[in-house]
């Protein structure tokens, strides 16, 4: 990726040109046992492309498919989404929002919550305020190795924690083309009043204007 300085309000931004540029972080997984009441992540994102296979990732860790495990937050120039699968379960979590952001620069936020009510819910917030939410069947209580197949390299069924491109093996299809200025990710299901505090300061740092 190009570090970009001075673009986002005096700050600056990771480029990534959809085909080659991504992170990945090896061993360090980012589980959530089940004393937690889910997990949260948030980004400031901009795409300047479509990805007309699917959405583009975010970051994505494991192998959310049917029959497989792991999670992914997506988001492009014109949808935005959340996802996960639990391994050999084909119930799984899902919720996509298309938006006219273009490509702005966002504040996206992605929230699963863990067996809220008998139900996993996904939750999808742009610019402070909630744009989308599902609930699945199947009561999801953890992102753990159990949930998760995870692995420190790309195999067919199994990646590392991985920004702006997919977890298992090379997929550009789903890579991010755009900027990503910050990223969060927390081991909690955040409140909205707690996610609207962190966006709202996010949106002060980096000239961008909240919906709500």
């Amino acid at each position: 990726p190009l570090y970009v300085d001075s673009t986002l309000n005096g700050y600056p931004v990771i480029r990534f040109d959809g085909v080659n540029n991504n992170f990945m972080l090896g061993s360090h997984y980012l589980f959530a046992d089940n004393t937690k009441t889910g997990i949260t992540f948030i980004a400031v994102v901009k795409s300047t492309a479509d990805r007309t296979y699917t959405l583009a990732n975010l970051l994505d860790f494991g192998t959310p498919e049917a029959g497989l495990g792991g999670y992914v937050f997506e988001y492009d120039i014109n949808d935005a989404g959340s996802l996960w699968h639990k391994p050999g379960v084909y119930d799984y979590g899902r919720v996509t929002y298309s938006h006219s952001k273009g490509s702005a620069y966002v504040i996206y936020t992605g929230v699963i919550k863990f067996g809220v009510a008998g139900y996993s819910t996904n939750v999808v917030r742009l610019n402070g305020a909630q744009v989308v939410s599902s609930t699945s069947s199947y009561a999801l209580t953890q992102f753990t190795a159990a949930e998760i197949d995870e692995s420190a390299t790309r195999t067919g069924s199994s990646g590392p924690v991985s920004i702006a491109m997919q977890s298992k093996l090379l997929n550009t299809t789903r890579n991010l083309q755009g900027d990503i200025a910050e990223m969060l990710w927390y081991s909690s299901a955040l409140s909205s009043t707690d996610a609207h505090t962190i966006e709202a300061f996010l949106g002060q740092k980096y000239g961008i204007t909240l919906d709500q």
